[in-house]
């Protein structure tokens, strides 16, 4: 049953990533793309100009923060699991949405083939209940470019799944936030 709490803005602009490591780049082309940028870059073309040929177009978290800047977005970079528990909450959440600010979030991922990270854009938050904000407790919905659709994940996804590392950015001209 939905909370009074819950939110979402419009749907990101799907896209699904065309190489294994240009997450990040199909998840700036859909916020710039969802934002109305005109002539927005495609993830081939952010590829391009950032991307690590050597790592199949992949980045770091010191381009990735390039890219954010160059394109007018403030950026975080979690670099343990204290920065990302603190710092990645769902009331944070709530008030980059209520600001209309679509986001991409990147935790860093521990799989049997390796660790890296994986990037989504967040446009919605749903909770169980009017008591679980506050309380990390909701789902989290997102625009997956590794699937080229809309998912739902548990906010633990990002933050207990022993990332002890994330990124995330949103646009400066939301509602006039300051790194933070």
């Amino acid at each position: 049953m939905p909370s009074n709490s819950d939110y979402q803005l419009n749907p990101p602009v799907r896209i699904k990533q065309q190489r294994w490591a240009t997450c990040w780049a199909a998840c700036m082309s859909s916020l710039l793309q969802t934002k109305g940028v005109s002539g927005a870059p495609t993830e081939a073309m952010l590829a391009e100009d950032y991307g690590d040929k050597q790592r199949g177009g992949g980045v770091n978290g010191t381009t990735l923060g390039e890219v954010a800047k160059d394109f007018g977005y403030i950026f975080n970079t979690y670099l343990g699991e204290e920065d990302t528990k603190g710092g990645f909450s769902d009331t944070i959440i709530l008030d980059r949405l209520r600001d209309k600010a679509w986001f991409m979030a990147a935790p860093r991922i521990h799989t049997p083939t390796g660790i890296w990270y994986h990037a989504q854009v967040i446009w919605g938050i749903t909770f169980f209940n009017d008591r679980a904000v506050g309380k990390n407790d909701c789902f989290i919905h997102t625009m997956n470019p590794a699937t080229g659709k809309y998912e739902l994940y548990p906010i633990s996804y990002f933050r207990n799944i022993g990332t002890s590392a994330m990124f995330t950015c949103w646009d400066n001209t939301s509602r006039g936030y300051k790194d933070e």
